[in-house]
């Protein structure tokens, strides 16, 4: 601090000696003697007195505040008015002096708060609040005592008011408006799902501040994914779903929000034969042991376990325990024969297949077991589980889970079993699914068991029921055969139950013992009696219902129907797209109607664009969703024809923005890859360079377009040369383009983006093969206010790898393009973010008399400090203070140096010291 024409008075009081050094009119007292003292008005704006204690003899030690703290210097200062009592001591403690003063002519300045920072909070938690937040009194830091009150609250922002009261009860507030932090996210409820084909999952997708848009299937063949009606108990923020799995195999499930974020889980349909299921993936052994192994078989229906067969009898044989009794189970005894390793395998009733292995060790090895082969809990549960191993000298050596995910074993932090070689283990259970422990002795014995943890309770879902047609036709006498058809069902399957007519005498309806042409469906054969319409029902066990018609038309009036085809009785056709074809009766005969049997799969009309065909009738298939169809077609006389028609998913297409792309070596191009599909949730899925030597393309990293189904890339022109880039839809759909590379010089950015904070400056990079940098700047001209750019030095200037270093000087927060310019006039861009200081000194230079100390105060608005030092120690040394934020520099000789403070996220504040 500067006093201006500062006068000194020596007072002679008791044994000390105190030079004042005064700004501004004030006075200065103690119990026996006052002095009044009038100065310039110039320093009167210092407001502040300064006082020298003429060196006590003995006295190693000063303190200005009653002996609260102490310091070496004889120097110190006050920056408001009030009594203070000034102490001298010696090397022992013992005080040697105490005067008191008061000081009360300082004028009374009113204190004054900094808002020093631009940021958004998450909370309104008072620290949070205060945080770069300053409050003064003329010179003297009052921060802690800075009150913080949140006046009104909103979900984005919260209006806060700060205030600060001096010692002379003077006050002053000011009002802040603080942006909240919104986060947004979302995920499915499971990251993995596994179901029975036929069978529909009810889960649920939660979302914290995200709009979902869209969901895709890797291969909507094996499972799909849609929103569902369902409420979610307990999660408000929670969005239904249903997975419906349609055959074997394994899949990705992707779901979009509205800034285009993708979060996946992975679903895999199992057969609906069930499956085999060993109690044990590993069996563990000794030779001349007999041990036992539980195979359970699951399907849709009863599955018992049909056979069971050993890889190896010399080393392990297998045969039936017929002392264990278990529903769809069977209990194998396995007898160990010598050292080695075989595989179990078994067969179901519906022919699904499983197996595991068997271990036989040495007698010397032991064996090593869980408690249980199986392990059942709750999400959220804890349950206990014990490994023993056998053996000399065996101990439990490791255990671990497959997916700590789902659950995790530790040793048990409470209990523990009096025993040598066992360990009692902790499972804590965390979400649905099923894991595999695995355990290992000290001698290398191993074992493995399971456990399944169970998970919220799927919604009921019953499924559908349908005829394989709504209308039938026949002539009396005939017979007609077809399929009920049930699908769907949780957590039961839907089968058929009953079906019935409503008029047997005009048409009755049976069952077949012939196979379906699915497992749950029902052949069955309708019989027409006479002449008349009749309604069929069918019920499925879950009590749905589904209706189909048959018209049974006299057999005399239709005694020569004649016959109608269509061109084809099968047809194959990719959604979207049509096929023209033809029905022709026979004889004099006339098309009197066609129709398809589901017209959301595939529509059947009239071609009026085809003409030359005299009794028949050209028609148009437009193919519209997968799956499969039939197609009806009667003629005038009531001869009935029929086709089917297979609609395949279409791949839709994928595109470039360009056909072909140009540029120089060290160009960088954006580009939009579009993909296009009846299904807007068909997305871009990868992209890639033949040849990443001349071209490579990647994500861009600062631009997203709006639509969901494009996407930005980057392409970086490496070298000359012509090179091949291909982009692939999720729905399967290909493209290429081409990139074209010459030397006529292009130019382009080290880094694709730049950050730095307020206040520094970095080194940037500019690429110029064969030409030359002409000039940098900021694309947009009103931002010059957050930072500068200039070309510094060419750091290598052979023609093909010519580069510049760019000094950019980084002002203010916020966001800016940096440009630079060839001398071709080429251009290049790259986005620089300015963020705020971590940390800062209140003073970010000061000068200090040698032998003095000054104290500085270090402002932190993110991270903790991990050192702080001085580049010269000779000149100047800083050291912590009891008070936070508060440190010492002491001046030791002439000269000029630099303090600093090492944040824990790299950043170092800095301030300039000068010692006279």
């Amino acid at each position: 601090m500067n006093i201006f024409k500062t006068i000194w008075f020596y007072v002679v009081l008791a044994a000390v000696v105190v030079v004042i050094a005064i700004g501004g009119s004030f006075v200065v007292k103690n119990d026996t003697k006052k002095i009044e003292v009038n100065v310039n008005e110039d320093v009167v704006a210092a407001g502040c007195v300064s006082i020298n204690i003429t060196p006590v003899e003995g006295a190693t030690e000063y303190s200005f505040d009653g002996g609260k703290t102490w310091q070496k210097s004889n120097y110190g200062a006050f920056y408001e008015n009030g009594t203070y009592e000034i102490m001298a001591r010696d090397e022992n403690g013992k005080t040697l002096s105490t005067e008191k003063y008061k000081v009360d002519s300082i004028p009374d300045g009113v204190p004054t708060i900094t808002l020093d920072f631009d940021k958004e909070i998450e909370s309104t938690d008072e620290k949070e609040l205060l945080d770069g937040v300053f409050a003064t009194n003329n010179y003297f830091d009052i921060t802690d005592k800075l009150e913080v009150e949140v006046m009104a609250e909103e979900d984005d922002y919260a209006i806060v008011k700060y205030s600060v009261e001096n010692s002379s009860g003077k006050r002053s507030s000011v009002f802040a408006k603080l942006h909240k932090i919104v986060h947004r996210d979302f995920s499915f409820q499971l990251d993995n799902y596994s179901c029975v084909a036929g069978k529909t999952i009810q889960t649920y997708v939660k979302t914290n501040n995200a709009n979902l848009l869209s969901y895709v299937s890797s291969d909507e063949s094996i499972a799909k994914i849609e929103n569902s009606d369902a409420k979610i108990e307990k999660c408000e923020k929670c969005v239904a779903i249903n997975i419906k799995c349609l055959k074997t195999g394994t899949v990705t499930l992707s779901v979009y929000d509205e800034m285009n974020n993708r979060k996946e889980a992975n679903v895999t349909v199992t057969d609906p034969n069930g499956a085999v299921i060993f109690d044990k993936k590993e069996y563990s052994c000794v030779v001349g042991e007999t041990i036992t192994a539980q195979i359970t078989a699951t399907a849709q229906g009863n599955a018992v376990i049909k056979s069971f067969t050993s890889s190896d009898q010399t080393i392990a044989s297998l045969e039936k325990d017929n002392n264990a009794n278990c529903n769809n189970c069977t209990v194998v005894k396995i007898k160990c024969i010598k050292k080695g390793s075989a595989t179990i395998k078994a067969t179901s009733s519906t022919n699904a297949q499983g197996q595991a292995t068997i271990k036989v060790n040495d007698a010397s090895v032991g064996t090593i077991s869980y408690d249980k082969n199986v392990y059942k809990c709750d999400v959220g549960k804890t349950i206990e589980a014990t490994i023993t191993a056998t053996g000399e000298g065996a101990k439990v050596a490791s255990y671990t889970s497959s997916n700590t995910s789902i659950a995790t074993i530790t040793k048990h932090p409470t209990k523990s079993l009096r025993c040598m070689n066992c360990i009692l283990a902790e499972i804590k259970c965390i979400k649905a699914g099923t894991v595999t422990l695995t355990a290992k002795s000290s001698t290398g014995a191993t074992t493995q068991s399971t456990v399944n943890v169970v998970g919220e309770t799927t919604t009921t879902d019953k499924g559908s029921i349908a005829f394989k047609e709504n209308l039938y036709t026949c002539l009396e006498g005939s017979t007609i055969t077809t399929t009920i058809i049930p699908s769907g069902g949780s957590p039961n399957p839907a089968t058929v139950a009953n079906f019935a007519s409503s008029n047997q005498a005009v048409a009755t309806i049976e069952g077949r013992n012939t196979t379906a042409e699915c497992d749950r469906c029902k052949a069955v054969v309708i019989s027409c009696k006479k002449a008349g319409s009749v309604s069929l029902t069918a019920k499925s066990s879950t009590g749905v219902t589904a209706q189909a018609t048959v018209k049974v038309l006299k057999k005399e009036s239709t005694t020569d129907t004649g016959s109608i085809e269509f061109t084809q009785s099968n047809y194959t056709c990719t959604a979207g797209s049509t096929i023209k074809t033809t029905i022709t009766p026979s004889g004099n005969a006339t098309v009197a109607s066609f129709a398809s049997n589901d017209t959301t799969i595939a529509t059947i009309t009239a071609d009026t664009t085809t003409s030359g065909c005299a009794n028949c009738k050209n028609v148009v298939i437009t193919c519209k969703k997968e799956g499969i169809v039939g197609l009806t077609a009667k003629s005038s006389t009531g001869a009935t024809g029929n086709a089917q028609v297979k609609v395949t998913a279409s791949v839709g297409t994928i595109k470039f923005d360009e056909n072909s792309y140009t540029c120089s070596t060290g160009d960088k191009i954006e580009a939009i890859i579009t993909a296009e599909h009846q299904d807007s949730r068909v997305t871009v899925a990868e992209y890639k360079s033949e040849n990443e030597n001349i071209a490579t393309v990647v994500a861009h990293p600062y631009t997203k377009p709006k639509c969901m189904n494009c996407t930005a890339v980057l392409i970086s022109c490496k070298k000359a040369g012509k090179v091949k880039l291909t982009a692939t839809s999720s729905a399967g759909a290909t493209t290429t383009t081409s990139v074209t590379i010459d030397n006529n010089g292009g130019i382009s950015f080290v880094k694709d983006t730049y950050q730095c904070t307020a206040g520094k400056t970095l080194t940037a990079y500019v690429i110029t093969p064969y030409t030359t940098l002409s000039k940098v700047g900021l694309k947009d001209a009103s931002t010059t206010d957050m930072a500068s750019i200039s070309i510094g030095e060419m750091v290598d200037s052979t023609a093909a790898n010519r580069k510049y270093s760019v000094k950019v000087e980084c002002k203010k927060t916020g966001n800016v393009m940096l440009t630079a310019t060839s001398a071709n006039n080429k251009k290049a861009y790259a986005p620089l973010t300015v963020v705020r200081q971590t940390a800062f000194f209140q003073e970010s230079s000061f000068t200090c008399s040698a032998g003095k100390t000054k104290t500085i105060v270090l402002n932190i608005t993110s991270g903790t400090v991990l050192s702080i030092g001085s580049n010269d120690t000779t000149i100047a040394t800083i050291e912590e203070t009891d008070k936070t934020g508060y440190y010492k520099v002491s001046c030791k000789k002439a000269g000029a140096t630099r303090v600093f403070a090492i944040m824990s996220n790299g950043y170092k504040a800095n301030a300039s010291v000068n010692v006279n």
